[in-house]
């Protein structure tokens, strides 16, 4: 009687754990780089419930070895390719407190059991302590800093966190400067030494049983670190309404410590950024292309561009959302999505990276300027001249007195002003000898290259624009120039609209002609959804009538 395949690969675990773990790692990562494995891999990750099958969670959490014990009974109970465990609570925030200090910094980023009885932090539940000893731990955030405040955040983070959101948010760190914040300080310090200890024990004993480490490193999103620590999720999103600059501002400064924090552990082999996303879910597409989408962008490609990988969780639906996705090159990183039909996901990103097969993420992409209307086109120019300091002109084998070698590459990529989804990219470039006066060379080969690159880059803008369905919207109920405005904005957010045109404004309502790529139907789904995040334009009924939305607010 034959073997089944799975109880071969499981005895193979044990007779060969090394050759099964280089399997399993070169199976993942080609996977991420997007060849094809011998067959698709499959990983856990997990913050510690399924471990309450065979122990208190109490126990696991405050108990390295208990919680050691734990992961191999689980993972020798369910086979996988991957394994992640995450047994302690979001603390990215103190990972940024101490970026300075690296050796401590990227074991502080989560918040331990043991770290939490040291620390007596407020944003964090336990089992055994504030909690039921059977429960999973709970991150629950908290509001620890005045909307006043974010002067104070954005002129220096990491004093304002260690004067101001830790003495709030830590009751054995309320007194800074005092001999308890010290031994407080100095205890989180060993206890970072002890946890670092037991997750090289951990994967040591993963190893053995052949299941390879990951080189990770974290990061994270500048608007989650805002609601997540800092103004809770519902603080934060008032803010975006209440005081928009100041949170823009704030997440703008906070790239740099976030990723300062990432390129820590890139010189010891870091390969990918974990980063969980929260408030994602919770805010329309409008508000997330403004506030959220454009740093968490910038953070994703400063990675990219030094070799890092990024490793997202799509905490809840992140199905609104997806166009911007497809605004990231190919290869990027890894996508995990806790909600929504995993199979549409794959199949509309799938697509669309096919379409891009072959194209690069420049860095003009991320410092977009946008030059008015729906579509906007960015311009980046590369120029390189050397003088040829050969004996002889390798074109004419005169002598090379004054003459140069010059090399311009010119990119230009259209984008959709609305959704900031990418229409097209065209890359022109040049390289010639020539004699004279640089600048003025230089000057008109770029004015060439770019009546060229413009007439192809409005090409692809015309293809995309004819993707849409044309659509006749009405709304009813608008009651001045302000409200017409505010709705253009909604309306310039949904995902999907390419373009739109109004066509008439009299009395109380106005009619648009919309360019939409999908149905009618999806755009009142994502229409409806928009709306009701507003504050202002009332209660609103959307109905059809032929091929015409109306849109009448209360």
């Amino acid at each position: 009687m034959s073997v089944p395949p799975i109880d071969e690969w499981i005895e193979r675990h044990k007779k060969e754990p090394d050759a099964v773990a280089r399997e399993k790692l070169e199976r993942f990562e080609k996977a991420v780089e997007l060849k094809e494995p011998d067959r698709v891999p499959l990983m856990f990750f997990t913050c510690g419930y399924v471990f309450a099958k065979w122990f208190k969670l109490s126990e696991v959490y405050f108990n390295y070895e208990r919680m050691r014990e734990a992961i191999a009974r689980f993972v020798t109970s369910f086979p996988s390719d991957i394994f992640i465990a995450a047994p302690a609570a979001e603390g990215f925030i103190m990972a940024v407190a101490f970026a300075d200090v690296p050796q401590i910094a990227p074991i502080v980023r989560f918040i331990t059991g043991p770290m939490h009885d040291i620390l007596r932090d407020k944003w964090t539940r336990w089992p055994g302590r504030e909690l039921p000893e059977h429960l999973l731990f709970q991150f629950i955030g908290g509001e620890y800093m005045k909307p006043e405040e974010y002067r104070k955040l954005i002129e220096s983070p990491a004093e304002f966190i260690h004067s101001t959101i830790l003495p709030r948010a830590c009751e054995n760190l309320s007194k800074p400067g005092s001999a308890q914040y010290a031994h407080t300080v100095a205890k989180l310090a060993l206890e970072a030494i002890n946890y670092l200890n037991a997750l090289n024990n951990i994967n040591n004993a993963l190893l053995k049983l052949g299941f390879p480490p990951l080189a990770v490193t974290f990061a994270y999103s500048p608007l989650d670190f805002i609601g997540d620590f800092l103004r809770h999720p519902t603080g934060a999103m008032l803010d975006i309404r209440r005081y928009p600059d100041d949170v823009k501002q704030a997440a703008e400064v906070l790239i740099k410590p976030i990723l300062q924090v990432a390129f820590i552990l890139k010189p010891v082999g870091a390969k990918y950024a974990f980063i969980p996303l929260h408030l994602n879910e919770m805010l329309p597409p409008k508000l997330y292309n403004e506030f959220y989408w454009p740093y968490l962008k910038r953070v994703i490609m400063e990675l990219y561009n030094n070799g890092i990988k990024s490793f997202v969780l799509f905490e809840g639906d992140h199905t609104p959302h997806l166009d911007t996705i497809l605004e990231l090159p190919k290869g990027w990183g890894i996508g995990v999505f806790e909600r929504g039909d995993i199979r549409k996901i794959k199949k509309k990103l799938e697509k669309v990276y096919e379409e891009k097969k072959g194209e690069a993420m420049s860095l003009s992409q991320i410092l977009s300027s946008s030059v008015g209307g729906s579509v906007y086109i960015e311009v980046s120019t590369k120029v390189d001249i050397k003088e040829m300091k050969s004996s002889q002109n390798s074109f004419s084998g005169v002598p090379a007195v004054g003459v140069y070698q010059g090399y311009v590459r010119l990119n230009l990529s259209a984008f959709d002003a609305s959704t900031g989804r990418g229409l097209g990219k065209v890359i022109m470039t040049t390289n010639k000898a020539f004699g004279g006066d640089t600048s003025k060379y230089v000057e008109s080969l770029i004015s060439d290259l770019a009546v060229k690159g413009l007439e192809e880059v409005l090409k692809k803008i015309e293809n995309y624009v004819k993707g849409g369905n044309v659509i006749s919207l009405k709304v009813i109920g608008i009651k001045n120039v302000s409200g017409e405005k505010e709705f253009s904005q909604i309306l310039d957010g949904i995902p999907g609209v390419k373009l739109k045109t109004r066509k008439a404004m009299s009395g109380d309502y106005v009619e648009y002609s919309v360019i939409f790529k999908g149905t009618i139907d999806e755009f009142i789904d994502d229409l409806t959804d928009s709306l009701s995040t507003s504050l202002s334009l009332g209660k609103p009924s959307v109905d059809l009538s032929g091929n015409q939305v109306i849109v009448t607010l209360k």
